[in-house]
């Protein structure tokens, strides 16, 4: 969200204009990877280890029924529709 805000126009990250580098860093994961990351549905009753129960992309609290992809190293997660 934050680099759609601070996205010219054009729709070009100011940052991958300076430095063309900063493009392919800011390119993120493929897609096909982030589908083999483990989803489940939220419940109140889950025990997130290290875990706050709100998404850190969009700061929403988890709510019941709510879809979560976990990543797989560190065991985060997140709101599908966010992390994807």
């Amino acid at each position: 969200m934050i680099r759609c805000v601070l996205r010219g126009s054009n729709g070009v990250d100011s940052d991958s204009i300076q430095n063309p580098s900063a493009a392919i860093v800011n390119s993120g994961i493929e897609t096909k990877a982030i589908k083999t990351f483990p989803v489940v549905n939220y419940s109140a009753q889950m025990n997130l280890p290290g875990q706050d129960s709100e998404c850190p992309i969009c700061l929403s609290e988890f709510t019941a029924g709510e879809r979560l992809r976990f990543l797989p190293k560190c065991n985060h997660g997140f709101h599908v529709r966010c992390v994807d």
